[in-house]
């Protein structure tokens, strides 16, 4: 059984409930329905990379999903959507533990899983905010370099914050029904889990905000031009024009990344805050923040998807 530290007392072996089977199972379904449209969209990537290099032909040059990738905002994306993939694993565990009837084998791969995935998670929202502001409303060049610092460090920051703790080999281990930091270590989940959310939450809406002001002052602005400017250039502001509104939809499709971070993670958020002040977590709330956090991953391929789908007119065009 388990202790109060949230430690098992003897066998490394927690035995799951009914209802915590329950939950476990649920959390496991989205998190392979995550894994699925992880896997949608490789396969479809990997399958226009391979018309491209077979055909090379014009009109397949130039694919959305070649063109986001090649971009310095489509390397943030495309690991954003890799560091939800680890969280999509580390639910994956959890038929393991519905075959044993409790919590035993696995424990520690979960936690170190979900670790990665959220410091990732966090810094590459974070990252994608940052580089949308810098470049699309800013119009400040980033290097390549930079942004291949900016991944690297990113990675680095993510498996360290995963792999640090087992160090100590009580800092993991079953939390009701799941695993991660443990009570006896509240500190930790504060700091290694609660703490890298609300930071990037933070950041992400004061970025976000910013490009939204920024975004109706433009607009404000080009309303009060009226249509006469606009027909005494000709064509070449209407291309203009044309340019700027794409840009803007990019930007607009960026904004619901931090919002689905937020909405779903903070459920995350709150239980990890109320374990570290030592309150108890009805089983319930736990297993809708595990659902939450497992289903990032499939909204964030939706809303990748989407992306694909804004900047297709310029594949057509």
């Amino acid at each position: 059984m388990m202790n109060l530290n949230g430690m098992s007392s003897g066998m490394v072996f927690e035995p799951l409930s009914a209802s915590q089977r329950t939950g476990v199972i649920v959390v496991a379904v989205f998190a392979l329905l995550s894994t699925l449209a992880f896997a949608f969209i490789a396969l479809r990537t990997i399958r226009v990379v391979t018309r491209v290099f077979l055909q090379r032909d014009d009109c397949t040059s130039r694919p959305p999903e070649i063109l986001f990738f090649r971009t310095q905002l489509g390397h943030y994306g495309g690991c954003l959507v890799l560091s939800n993939m680890f969280i999509s694993a580390a639910g994956l565990v959890n038929f393991s533990w519905v075959s044993l009837s409790g919590l035993s084998q696995g424990e520690k791969l979960a936690s170190v899983l979900m670790q990665i995935g959220i410091w990732g998670t966090c810094w590459f929202t974070t990252a994608l905010g940052v580089h949308t502001l810098c470049s699309f409303v800013f119009h400040i060049r980033q290097p390549r370099w930079r942004s291949l610092a900016l991944v690297t460090f990113g990675w680095t920051i993510a498996f360290v914050a995963g792999l640090a703790p087992l160090q100590n080999s009580n800092v993991y281990g079953p939390t009701g029904s799941s695993c991660g930091i443990t009570l006896s270590h509240s500190n930790g989940i504060f700091t290694l889990e609660a703490l890298p959310v609300i930071l990037a939450a933070f950041v992400s809406t004061a970025v976000y905000s910013v490009i939204s002001i920024v975004l109706h002052r433009d607009l404000s602005m080009n309303m009060s031009r009226g249509p006469n400017s606009t027909n005494q250039r000709g064509e070449g502001v209407d291309r203009f024009a044309e340019y700027h509104e794409f840009i803007r939809t990019i930007i607009w499709s960026m904004f619901w990344f931090p919002l689905a971070f937020v909405l779903l993670l903070l459920p995350f958020c709150i239980t990890r805050i109320l374990m570290y002040a030592r309150h108890s977590v009805p089983l319930v709330p736990s297993v809708f923040a595990d659902v939450c956090v497992s289903m990032l991953g499939f909204v964030n391929v939706c809303l990748l998807c989407n992306t694909f789908r804004v900047i297709r007119p310029v594949h057509r065009g």
